[in-house]
């Protein structure tokens, strides 16, 4: 999850503020400007959300040398039942954010490919050789679209799986 929610997940965020930019300056060259700027607005906050779990969430997940670090061994012999259910609490806590957080990834993610798609789609009036790859580059990226969807639902299935069990 880290290099999902502190690495990939801000950078495609800004890459989906920066095309918002970009389509903003230039809509007459995209078919369907409106709709891409939906879908990159959509896929920018679900990444960041994304973030948002990571960093909010993080502070659940610790592991024994983490404690050992923080407490003396006496004060951990003393309260080795309190300490050992509240790390199990907190890291019950943090898998709930993982599935939240991995969510928003795998959805930000899908509705990016579909926003490349939709901004590559052909104006009418492009020439023949053009216009037949482009939509050939929207074909790809939809079905892209949908591998991710199904990885996406797949994946928060099996993580909320395991968070329930």
């Amino acid at each position: 999850m880290n290099s999902a929610t502190y690495v990939a997940a801000p950078l495609l965020a800004g890459f989906s503020v920066a095309s918002i930019g970009l389509i903003l300056t230039s809509q007459e060259s995209f078919r369907w400007p409106g709709v891409t700027l939906l879908l990159l607005t959509l896929s920018a906050i679900l990444l960041v959300t994304s973030v948002q779990f990571g960093i909010t969430y993080q502070k659940y997940y610790y592991s024994l040398a983490d404690v050992q670090s923080w407490w003396t061994d006496e004060e951990i012999e003393s309260n080795e039942k309190v300490i050992a259910r509240e790390q199990a609490d907190d890291f019950a806590e943090w898998r709930k954010a993982a599935w939240g957080a991995m969510a928003c990834y795998n959805m930000g993610i899908t509705l990016l490919a579909a926003s490349l798609a939709t901004s590559l789609a052909p104006l009418p009036g492009d020439d023949s050789a053009l216009e037949s790859l482009k939509w050939t580059c929207v074909a790809i990226l939809g079905q892209a679209s949908l591998i991710a969807v199904i990885f996406g639902v797949s994946t928060a299935y099996k993580i909320h799986r395991v968070i329930r069990e």
